[in-house]
Protein backbone atom coordinates (compact mmCIF):
# COMPACT_ATOMS: atom_id res chain seq x y z
CA UNK A 1 0.00 0.00 0.00
CA UNK A 2 1.29 3.47 -0.89
CA UNK A 3 0.05 5.61 2.03
CA UNK A 4 -2.95 6.03 4.35
CA UNK A 5 -6.25 7.87 4.00
CA UNK A 6 -5.29 10.43 6.67
CA UNK A 7 -2.38 11.59 4.51
CA UNK A 8 -4.49 11.67 1.35
CA UNK A 9 -7.21 13.74 3.03
CA UNK A 10 -4.63 16.27 4.22
CA UNK A 11 -3.24 16.52 0.69
CA UNK A 12 -6.67 17.64 -0.55
CA UNK A 13 -6.50 15.55 -3.72
CA UNK A 14 -9.65 13.44 -3.38
CA UNK A 15 -12.46 14.00 -5.84
CA UNK A 16 -16.07 13.19 -4.98
CA UNK A 17 -15.88 9.83 -6.77
CA UNK A 18 -12.78 8.90 -4.75
CA UNK A 19 -14.52 9.78 -1.49
CA UNK A 20 -17.50 7.57 -2.34
CA UNK A 21 -15.31 4.69 -3.49
CA UNK A 22 -13.14 4.81 -0.38
CA UNK A 23 -16.17 4.91 1.89
CA UNK A 24 -17.88 2.07 0.02
CA UNK A 25 -14.79 -0.07 0.57
CA UNK A 26 -14.74 0.80 4.27
CA UNK A 27 -18.36 -0.30 4.60
CA UNK A 28 -17.61 -3.54 2.75
CA UNK A 29 -14.84 -4.22 5.25
CA UNK A 30 -17.12 -3.44 8.19
CA UNK A 31 -19.89 -5.64 6.83
CA UNK A 32 -17.43 -8.53 6.60
CA UNK A 33 -15.77 -8.17 10.01
CA UNK A 34 -19.05 -7.50 11.82
CA UNK A 35 -20.61 -10.58 10.22
CA UNK A 36 -17.60 -12.52 11.55
CA UNK A 37 -18.41 -11.28 15.04
CA UNK A 38 -15.52 -8.82 15.26
CA UNK A 39 -15.49 -5.13 16.21
CA UNK A 40 -12.48 -3.10 15.06
CA UNK A 41 -12.69 -0.48 17.86
CA UNK A 42 -10.05 1.88 16.45
CA UNK A 43 -11.27 3.02 13.05
CA UNK A 44 -9.72 6.25 11.78
CA UNK A 45 -8.25 7.50 8.48
CA UNK A 46 -4.69 6.59 9.48
CA UNK A 47 -5.82 2.96 9.93
CA UNK A 48 -6.99 2.81 6.33
CA UNK A 49 -4.16 2.08 3.91
CA UNK A 50 -4.63 3.23 0.32
CA UNK A 51 -3.03 2.55 -3.05
CA UNK A 52 -2.68 4.94 -5.98
CA UNK A 53 -5.79 3.42 -7.59
CA UNK A 54 -7.82 4.31 -4.45
CA UNK A 55 -8.23 0.73 -3.26
CA UNK A 56 -7.97 0.52 0.52
CA UNK A 57 -7.33 -1.97 3.28
CA UNK A 58 -8.43 -1.51 6.88
CA UNK A 59 -5.45 -2.20 9.16
CA UNK A 60 -4.36 -2.29 12.81
CA UNK A 61 -6.68 -4.79 14.45
CA UNK A 62 -4.67 -4.60 17.67
CA UNK A 63 -7.66 -3.32 19.65
CA UNK A 64 -10.31 -5.42 17.91
CA UNK A 65 -12.44 -7.82 19.94
CA UNK A 66 -14.94 -10.59 19.32
CA UNK A 67 -18.47 -9.42 20.00
CA UNK A 68 -19.17 -12.47 22.17
CA UNK A 69 -16.22 -11.57 24.42
CA UNK A 70 -17.14 -7.93 24.96
CA UNK A 71 -18.81 -8.52 28.34
CA UNK A 72 -15.48 -9.83 29.63
CA UNK A 73 -13.56 -6.79 28.48
CA UNK A 74 -14.67 -3.99 30.79
CA UNK A 75 -11.16 -3.05 31.94
CA UNK A 76 -10.07 -2.21 28.41
CA UNK A 77 -12.94 0.12 27.54
CA UNK A 78 -11.12 3.39 28.32
CA UNK A 79 -8.23 2.53 26.04
CA UNK A 80 -10.11 1.89 22.83
CA UNK A 81 -10.48 4.22 19.86
CA UNK A 82 -8.73 7.48 19.14
CA UNK A 83 -10.71 10.22 20.91
CA UNK A 84 -11.90 12.08 17.81
CA UNK A 85 -13.64 8.96 16.50
CA UNK A 86 -15.05 7.63 19.79
CA UNK A 87 -18.77 6.99 19.99
CA UNK A 88 -20.71 8.62 22.86
CA UNK A 89 -21.10 5.31 24.71
CA UNK A 90 -17.31 4.97 24.84
CA UNK A 91 -16.86 8.56 26.00
CA UNK A 92 -19.28 7.87 28.85
CA UNK A 93 -17.26 4.81 29.86
CA UNK A 94 -19.80 2.14 28.95
CA UNK A 95 -18.62 -1.44 28.57
CA UNK A 96 -21.89 -2.50 26.91
CA UNK A 97 -21.31 -1.60 23.30
CA UNK A 98 -21.37 -3.32 19.94
CA UNK A 99 -20.70 -2.74 16.23
CA UNK A 100 -22.33 0.67 16.58
CA UNK A 101 -19.04 2.12 17.81
CA UNK A 102 -17.47 1.27 14.45
CA UNK A 103 -20.43 2.80 12.62
CA UNK A 104 -20.04 6.05 14.58
CA UNK A 105 -16.36 6.16 13.61
CA UNK A 106 -17.35 5.51 10.00
CA UNK A 107 -19.64 8.54 10.10
CA UNK A 108 -16.78 10.68 11.43
CA UNK A 109 -14.53 9.36 8.66
CA UNK A 110 -17.09 10.15 5.95
CA UNK A 111 -17.41 13.71 7.26
CA UNK A 112 -13.63 14.03 7.17
CA UNK A 113 -13.43 12.63 3.63
CA UNK A 114 -16.02 15.13 2.44
CA UNK A 115 -14.95 18.12 4.54
CA UNK A 116 -11.19 17.66 4.67
CA UNK A 117 -10.93 17.99 8.45
CA UNK A 118 -12.04 16.03 11.54
CA UNK A 119 -15.67 16.44 12.55
CA UNK A 120 -15.09 16.34 16.33
CA UNK A 121 -11.45 17.25 17.17
CA UNK A 122 -11.85 17.26 20.94
CA UNK A 123 -8.97 18.24 23.23
CA UNK A 124 -10.21 16.08 26.13
CA UNK A 125 -12.99 13.62 26.88
CA UNK A 126 -15.31 16.35 28.18
CA UNK A 127 -14.49 18.65 25.27
CA UNK A 128 -15.17 15.74 22.93
CA UNK A 129 -18.58 15.20 24.52
CA UNK A 130 -19.42 18.89 24.17
CA UNK A 131 -18.53 18.80 20.48
CA UNK A 132 -20.61 15.67 19.95
CA UNK A 133 -23.66 17.06 21.73
CA UNK A 134 -23.36 20.36 19.85
CA UNK A 135 -24.09 18.19 16.81
CA UNK A 136 -26.52 15.55 18.11
CA UNK A 137 -28.40 17.75 20.57
CA UNK A 138 -29.18 16.80 24.17
CA UNK A 139 -30.02 13.12 24.53
CA UNK A 140 -33.49 12.13 25.72
CA UNK A 141 -34.27 9.41 28.25
CA UNK A 142 -34.20 6.67 25.62
CA UNK A 143 -30.83 7.86 24.35
CA UNK A 144 -29.36 7.99 27.85
CA UNK A 145 -30.57 4.47 28.62
CA UNK A 146 -29.02 3.21 25.38
CA UNK A 147 -25.56 4.10 26.74
CA UNK A 148 -25.73 1.28 29.28
CA UNK A 149 -23.81 3.37 31.79
CA UNK A 150 -24.78 4.98 35.10
CA UNK A 151 -22.38 7.91 34.66
CA UNK A 152 -24.21 9.54 31.74
CA UNK A 153 -26.39 12.00 33.64
CA UNK A 154 -23.54 12.93 35.99
CA UNK A 155 -21.18 13.64 33.10
CA UNK A 156 -23.86 15.57 31.23
CA UNK A 157 -24.34 17.71 34.33
CA UNK A 158 -20.65 18.64 34.27
CA UNK A 159 -20.71 19.94 30.70
CA UNK A 160 -20.71 23.70 30.09
CA UNK A 161 -22.53 23.58 26.73
CA UNK A 162 -20.59 26.63 25.60
CA UNK A 163 -20.22 25.51 22.00
CA UNK A 164 -22.60 26.73 19.28
CA UNK A 165 -24.73 24.17 17.49
CA UNK A 166 -22.84 22.31 14.77
CA UNK A 167 -25.00 22.43 11.64
CA UNK A 168 -23.69 19.89 9.16
CA UNK A 169 -25.23 21.63 6.16
CA UNK A 170 -23.18 24.72 7.03
CA UNK A 171 -19.96 22.87 7.91
CA UNK A 172 -20.15 20.83 4.70
CA UNK A 173 -21.96 23.36 2.54
CA UNK A 174 -20.58 21.91 -0.70
CA UNK A 175 -21.44 18.29 0.13
CA UNK A 176 -23.99 16.07 -1.59
CA UNK A 177 -27.20 16.03 0.49
CA UNK A 178 -27.00 12.23 0.48
CA UNK A 179 -23.60 12.42 2.17
CA UNK A 180 -25.06 14.75 4.81
CA UNK A 181 -27.94 12.36 5.39
CA UNK A 182 -25.67 9.34 5.80
CA UNK A 183 -23.34 11.15 8.23
CA UNK A 184 -26.32 12.20 10.36
CA UNK A 185 -27.61 8.64 10.50
CA UNK A 186 -24.21 7.19 11.40
CA UNK A 187 -23.53 9.85 14.02
CA UNK A 188 -26.77 9.29 15.91
CA UNK A 189 -26.23 9.64 19.65
CA UNK A 190 -28.24 6.48 20.29
CA UNK A 191 -26.28 3.44 19.01
CA UNK A 192 -29.55 1.58 18.40
CA UNK A 193 -30.47 4.18 15.78
CA UNK A 194 -27.25 3.90 13.78
CA UNK A 195 -27.53 1.86 10.57
CA UNK A 196 -25.45 -1.26 10.05
CA UNK A 197 -22.74 -1.44 7.41
CA UNK A 198 -25.06 -3.53 5.24
CA UNK A 199 -27.82 -0.92 5.50
CA UNK A 200 -25.38 1.87 4.66
CA UNK A 201 -24.22 0.08 1.52
CA UNK A 202 -27.75 0.42 0.14
CA UNK A 203 -27.85 4.18 0.86
CA UNK A 204 -28.34 6.48 -2.17
CA UNK A 205 -24.94 8.09 -1.54
CA UNK A 206 -23.30 4.84 -2.69
CA UNK A 207 -25.68 3.88 -5.50
CA UNK A 208 -22.90 3.99 -8.13
CA UNK A 209 -20.85 1.39 -6.24
CA UNK A 210 -23.48 -0.73 -4.52
CA UNK A 211 -23.45 -4.28 -5.86
CA UNK A 212 -24.47 -7.01 -3.43
CA UNK A 213 -22.29 -9.75 -4.91
CA UNK A 214 -19.20 -7.67 -4.09
CA UNK A 215 -20.32 -6.89 -0.55
CA UNK A 216 -19.67 -10.23 1.07
CA UNK A 217 -20.25 -11.52 4.59
CA UNK A 218 -18.05 -13.91 6.51
CA UNK A 219 -19.06 -17.57 6.46
CA UNK A 220 -17.63 -18.15 9.96
CA UNK A 221 -17.66 -16.44 13.34
CA UNK A 222 -14.29 -15.59 14.84
CA UNK A 223 -13.75 -17.10 18.27
CA UNK A 224 -10.71 -16.20 20.32
CA UNK A 225 -9.00 -19.12 22.04
CA UNK A 226 -7.72 -16.88 24.85
CA UNK A 227 -9.78 -14.25 26.63
CA UNK A 228 -8.43 -10.78 25.83
CA UNK A 229 -9.64 -9.46 29.18
CA UNK A 230 -6.71 -11.30 30.77
CA UNK A 231 -3.01 -10.77 30.24
CA UNK A 232 -1.06 -13.71 28.86
CA UNK A 233 2.63 -14.38 28.39
CA UNK A 234 4.23 -14.61 24.97
CA UNK A 235 4.67 -18.34 25.54
CA UNK A 236 0.96 -18.79 26.30
CA UNK A 237 -0.05 -16.99 23.11
CA UNK A 238 2.50 -18.93 21.09
CA UNK A 239 1.39 -22.29 22.47
CA UNK A 240 -2.28 -21.56 21.86
CA UNK A 241 -1.67 -20.37 18.29
CA UNK A 242 0.33 -23.52 17.56
CA UNK A 243 -2.36 -25.71 19.12
CA UNK A 244 -5.05 -24.13 16.96
CA UNK A 245 -2.96 -24.39 13.80
CA UNK A 246 -2.40 -28.11 14.40
CA UNK A 247 -5.84 -29.17 15.59
CA UNK A 248 -8.39 -26.85 13.97
CA UNK A 249 -10.05 -28.47 10.92
CA UNK A 250 -11.04 -25.04 9.57
CA UNK A 251 -7.62 -23.45 10.00
CA UNK A 252 -5.31 -26.45 9.75
CA UNK A 253 -2.28 -24.54 8.54
CA UNK A 254 0.21 -26.97 10.05
CA UNK A 255 0.31 -30.73 10.10
CA UNK A 256 1.56 -32.82 12.93
CA UNK A 257 5.08 -34.08 12.48
CA UNK A 258 5.16 -37.17 10.27
CA UNK A 259 1.86 -36.43 8.47
CA UNK A 260 1.82 -36.06 4.71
Amino acid sequence: MDTDVHTVIRAGILLDVHQRYIFWQLLCALKFIHSAGVIHRDLKPSNMLIKSDSTIKVCDFGLSRCINDMHKDELLTDYIATRWYRAPEILFGSSKYGPGIDMWAAGCILAELVGGRPLFPGASTMDQLERVISFTGMPNKEDIESMGCQMVETMLGNLTFSRPQLVLEERLSHADPNAIDLIKKLCSFNPNKRPSAEQCLAHPYLKDFHFESREVSSSIKVKMALCDANKHTIREYRNQIYKEAVTSPERGLLKKKGEK
